[in-house]
Formats: structure tokens, C-alpha cells, sequence
């Protein structure tokens, strides 16, 4: 009787505390983020599905993505030149000068070679940023998708660390048997294993993010 309110004892005083050690090993707990998820690297503004959020990561994407800046100074410079093609190298040629204005004006000439030029470009950047912006949407999924993963294989290590708490409490006072306890510190092994994988997953999916995000400067 005395052995079994020792025990019941201990297994209270065990739940109400703090993780303790088992085996030797400290149990971490893990930092959490928003609503229980794993947190991430705070260099990202922001990572979750939300549509102020994927436009806020489109945005930086879009910013510091190097086709895009390409394609804006292709744009500049072909409006520019719109503007400048009234004249040419024969414009001090009166009558020259003259035709040249007269073929602009009517919609034709280098004026309208260069407009549709221009409207290529802007085409393209439509294209290239519709493009970045998908990506930037699916990378976030992925995203999300891994640290839900992580939240799961941490939540099943946590429960399985609390039951072979109380039931190495049990196996030292003479209940259970040894090879019962093996095989519940197996699991607790592949348990952790499972968390390592997932937060190694994450670490992945947000690196992969993040290229999107800043791909000159990422490794």
C-alpha cells in the first residue's frame, strides 16, 4: 500500500512540474511561434498565406528579383527614347527633320517601332512578375505545410517523453519490464529523430523562401 501511494506520489509531483530529465537528457521544449507553430527565422517580414502577406513577399521578390530590374531599365530607356526619336542624325537636315516629325506623327516611323518595343517589355514584365508572385504563393505553402509537420512531430515527442517519464517512475519501483522500457526509449529515439527531419525540412523550405526573396545574396 505504501509502495503504490509513493508512486502515485511521485507521478503527481512529476505532472505538475516542468519537463524534467530522462535518461540523462534535458527536454527541450522547442520555441513556439503564432498559434502554437514552431517559430522561423525572423528575417522574413512575414510567412504566413495571408493575402497582405504574400503581397508584401511578392513585393520584395518582385523588388530584388534580377530579371525584373533588368526589364525596368530596358523600359526606361526605350520610353526615353521615345520621347528623343523626333530627332536623329540628320536632324539638322531641315527636310529630313521634317518627313521624320511628319512619319512620327502619323503613328509610324521609329516612334512606333520604339512603342512596340516598348509594349514587348511591359508584356514580359508582366509575365516574369505573375511568375515570381506564384512562386513566392507556393513557397509560402511549403513553408507553412513544414512547420505544421514540425508541430506535429514535436507534439508526439513532447506526449511520448511525459508517458515514458511516468513510466520509468513505475519500472524503478519494480513495475513494467526491461524489455517494455527498450522499446519505449526506441521510439523516444525515432521520435526525436522524426523532430530533427522536420525542423531540418523547415530549415529548408524557408531558405528556399528567402532566395526568392533576396537571390543575389543568398547562399
Amino acid at each position: 500500500m505504501t509502495r503504490r501511494l509513493l508512486s502515485c506520489f511521485t507521478c503527481l509531483l512529476l505532472v505538475g512540474s516542468s519537463w524534467p530529465a530522462v535518461r540523462g537528457e534535458s527536454l527541450p521544449t522547442g520555441a513556439r511561434g503564432v498559434n502554437g507553430q514552431p517559430a522561423i527565422d525572423q528575417g522574413l517580414p512575414c510567412s504566413d498565406s495571408s493575402a497582405e502577406c504574400l503581397r508584401r513577399l511578392g513585393d520584395l521578390a518582385i523588388a530584388n528579383n534580377p530579371e525584373m530590374k533588368v526589364i525596368d531599365q530596358a523600359l526606361a530607356y526605350q520610353r526615353r527614347k521615345v520621347w528623343t526619336s523626333w530627332l536623329n542624325a540628320d536632324g539638322l537636315n531641315p527636310l529630313a527633320m521634317g518627313l521624320r516629325v511628319a512619319r512620327n506623327l502619323a503613328g509610324g516611323g521609329d516612334r512606333a517601332a520604339m512603342k512596340l518595343e516598348v509594349a514587348q517589355l511591359e508584356r514580359r514584365r508582366a509575365e516574369v512578375e505573375a511568375g515570381v508572385r506564384l512562386t513566392v504563393a507556393q513557397s509560402v505553402a511549403e513553408l507553412e505545410a513544414a512547420g505544421d509537420r514540425l508541430a506535429i512531430s514535436r507534439a508526439r515527442s513532447d506526449e511520448h517523453r511525459l508517458r515514458l517519464r511516468l513510466l520509468t517512475v513505475g519500472y524503478r519501483l519494480g513495475d513494467g519490464s526491461t524489455e517494455e522500457m527498450i522499446r519505449l526509449w526506441q521510439t523516444g529515439e525515432e521520435l526525436r529523430g522524426q523532430v530533427t527531419a522536420a525542423e531540418a525540412e523547415q530549415s529548408r523550405a524557408r531558405l528556399r523562401l528567402e532566395s526568392l526573396l533576396h537571390p543575389l545574396t543568398s547562399h
